[in-house]
C-alpha cells in the first residue's frame, strides 16, 4: 500500500467511526422495520455505551 492509500483509508475509517456519524446512522436505522427485533431493543437499552467510540 502506498502512503496515499494508507492516508485515505485512515480518513475513511475516521469518518465512519466519528461519534456523530455513528449516532446519525443508528437513528436512521431505527426508522426501519428492524427496530423491534430483540437485538435492536437490547442495543437501544444502552445506546450511549454501545455508540461510544473505543479507540
Amino acid at each position: 500500500m502506498s502512503k496515499n492509500s494508507i492516508k485515505k483509508s485512515k480518513e475513511i475509517f475516521d469518518k465512519i467511526t466519528d461519534e456523530e456519524n455513528l449516532y446519525n446512522a443508528y437513528k436512521k436505522a431505527l426508522k426501519g422495520k428492524g427496530k423491534y427485533h430483540v437485538e435492536a431493543m437490547k442495543f437501544a437499552l444502552d445506546e450511549i455505551y454501545n455508540l461510544s467510540v473505543k479507540r
